[in-house]
């Protein structure tokens, strides 16, 4: 079956919207929309689209569900007077059930979009079918490997959950719920059981994705980035212990067998579907397919609840999906116009510039501390510099503001010029003009989710990041411990202190150190925290209760070293030591500008050696920016088409990919250098 669907680069160039969504240029397909919560835990309340909801939530495959409780209850259920002592034959009637179930759900979506391939590629996720020589997988199959793992720790755990508590209630052990005396209590706890479930399913995977966990537990399901309806119980046994535990909720509540049966069955037929790995109706009125998880098995750190209680929504983990990875990475590497809103000064040196989008359209989000790199027109026959300009505030003010310091020449060097790019900018920039710029940019981003102490240092205009960090932070925990160290040459330097004062207002557990390298002691008694000296890992280990956090630090190369390095000497892991530093005077990156370290990335077989980009999320993504054509499948490490050899230097894998490139290769889909490299491509 052809499939019909537009890719997104026409999609942009023709302004349609096909209701059916569309491809982009790798063959990803998404929805036309992103994904949305249902229509409840909104305000105001829309009622019809409530009740339109409500229908379609209440009679598509609840009813079935439910049917199928029911169906089991009266047919296929061994008596509870059979349950009250285990015994083999009762234990084994219901393990066989539940194995038909898996077949009958599991099977049959299997069968009708991978096998006979019913609906050829149309609205499916990923344009590669499964793996079938993964080496991450059992027997080398991915689906062979699913279907081992959810007949067994899947299948086996379903139904132990199951004949334990059968057992409890043909005992009269569980709270029980007689329909006859409360039918209405009956009819609400099987509404409120898929509920219950996208509840207990967020905090479960929440759980499991906790590092310890993940690595020894969770892994095995997240090999499925492209995954299928057998995909969906494919977990390690613990993580089917935890998944299930869902249905321990009716040993606390009254209920019915039948509603535990409800709860159960619901939990272990439903991932079919939703991981099926495609979007679509069936006969045109049951939708199936689940992007909203998609994005999680893609991503890993988003989407991971269910689409109906916005619980990622509100502690900051959803990803509406409104865009596919490659149509965000052309985003955010296109130059946009932008038109200068605003300008404030800040200091006697630095100055804000509040930017807008030139052609009206929205901002990219972006994280506390990326910036944007910028097109600066600053030569006289037209050329341009290229500069990178932190984002010194957080998303959603309308606006981006980054602050420029002008750069003087250096110290101690006075016949060198000044810097070129923020002098044209602080004299020649107004509002209303016009600048370009791309991104937002960069992976120097606190975490957000966590609300663990932390530590942020700037040095100087440094403070830029910081500053975003600190406000983002505390946007999303108001009461999160954080503890700011500062440093300036002296208070006509100091920038941003009323904005950082009024936060610390607001926030009394944050606590404000600046430091003063040119400045004595007594010219600074009336200013809290203030200290005429350098900052010093002595006066860290002073001021913080501990050294077990994580720490971001922004500032001059010399500063950054000194840190970095008596941070590791005090016994701070490097995974906790974040940093990013600025050049200042008249370096070859330019005033102000972000550097990281540089590694050369030679292509042999081409004959063409680049510095490697950081804001490319894989050498592929990077290979391809710069005209080397490499062999590419899946993206995401599971068909190990893009493999290549490596003849030097070393890689460091974005996440755990399915397929293991043999010795002496990297598969260049999904890792980045860590040295600089040499590979045949």
């Amino acid at each position: 079956m052809r499939d019909n669907t537009p890719l997104a680069s026409e999609h942009y160039n023709k302004k349609t919207v096909n209701p059916e969504g569309f491809r982009d240029k790798r063959g990803e397909w998404r929805p036309a929309t992103g994904v949305t919560y249902a229509p409840i835990f909104r305000w105001p309340v829309r009622v019809l689209k409530f009740l339109r909801w409500l229908q379609s939530y209440l009679f598509s495959w609840n009813i079935l569900y439910l049917g199928i409780a029911l169906a089991t209850w009266f047919y296929f259920q061994p008596s509870l007077a059979t349950c009250r002592t285990f015994q083999p034959g009762w234990i084994a009637q219901m393990f066989v059930r539940n194995l038909v179930l898996l077949w009958i759900f599991f099977g049959g979506w299997h069968f009708y979009l991978y096998s006979i391939k019913q609906r050829g590629h149309r609205g499916k996720y990923s344009p590669r079918w499964q793996s079938e020589n993964g080496s991450t997988f059992l027997f080398k199959n991915q689906v062979f490997d699913n279907v081992f793992w959810s007949c067994t720790s899947g299948g086996i755990t379903w139904t132990a959950y199951e004949v334990v508590t059968m057992w409890m209630y043909a005992n009269g052990h569980l709270p029980y719920l007689d329909p006859k005396s409360s039918p209405v209590a009956f009819v609400c706890v099987f509404l409120a059981i898929p509920f219950w479930r996208e509840f207990h399913f967020y905090w479960i995977h929440r759980l499991i994705h906790w590092k310890p966990l993940y690595d020894r537990v969770h892994y095995l399901h997240h090999y499925n980035i492209n995954p299928g309806p057998w995909s969906g119980l494919a977990m390690h046994p613990v993580e089917s212990i935890a998944y299930f535990s869902v249905t321990l909720i009716h040993w606390i509540i009254p209920s019915h067998p039948i509603h535990f049966l409800f709860n159960a069955q619901h939990t272990a037929l439903t991932p079919a579907a939703s991981h099926s790995g495609f979007e679509g109706e069936l006969a045109e009125k049951v939708s199936f397919g689940s992007y909203f998880h998609y994005l999680h098995h893609r991503h890993f750190d988003c989407n991971y609840g269910e689409s109906t209680l916005p619980l990622d929504e509100w502690f900051g983990s959803f990803k509406d999906g409104s865009r596919t990875d490659s149509e965000a990475s052309e985003a955010r590497r296109a130059y946009h116009g932008y038109v200068i809103d605003r300008i404030v000064d800040e200091s006697h040196e630095v100055k804000s510039f509040y930017l807008r989008r030139e052609d009206g359209a929205p901002l990219e989000t972006y994280a506390p501390g990326q910036h944007l790199m910028f097109k600066v027109p600053t030569g006289e026959s037209g050329a341009s510099s290229l500069r990178f300009y932190t984002l010194s505030d957080i998303d959603g003010g309308g606006s981006y503001r980054i602050s420029v310091k002008r750069e003087a020449a250096p110290a101690g060097q006075p016949d060198l010029p000044p810097g070129k790019v923020s002098h044209f900018l602080h004299d020649h920039l107004k509002v209303g003009d016009r600048i370009e710029a791309r991104g937002p940019l960069g992976d120097f981003t606190p975490d957000l989710r966590s609300n663990k102490p932390m530590a942020l240092v700037a040095g100087g205009i440094g403070i830029t990041p910081v500053l975003a960090m600190l406000k983002g932070c505390l946007r999303r925990h108001p009461n999160r411990k954080i503890s700011l160290f500062l440093a300036f040459r002296d208070t006509r330097h100091q920038v941003f202190k009323d904005e950082i004062g009024a936060l610390i207002k607001r926030h009394p557990q944050v606590r404000c150190f600046t430091f003063f390298d040119e400045m004595e002691q007594a010219d600074l008694e009336a200013i809290p925290d203030a200290s005429a000296q350098r900052i010093s890992i002595d006066f860290l280990k002073d001021a913080l209760p501990n050294l077990h956090m994580d720490f971001y630090i922004c500032g001059p190369h010399g500063m950054m070293a000194y840190l970095t390095d008596g941070l590791r000497q005090a016994g701070v892991s490097q995974e906790h030591i974040h940093t990013e530093s600025f050049n200042q005077g008249r370096q070859p990156k330019g005033e102000g500008a972000i550097t990281t370290e540089q590694h050369e990335i030679t292509f042999a077989r081409s004959g063409k050696t680049y510095p490697w980009d950081s804001e490319f999320k894989n050498l592929l993504e990077f290979a391809e920016s710069n005209g080397i054509s490499m062999e590419a499948g899946c993206m995401f490490g599971e068909c190990g088409a893009c493999a290549v050899r490596v003849e030097q230097g070393d890689v460091d894998y974005n996440y755990a990919t399915a397929t293991q490139p043999q010795k002496g290769h990297c598969l260049p889909c999904s890792c980045r250098p860590q040295s600089p490299m040499t590979i045949d491509a």
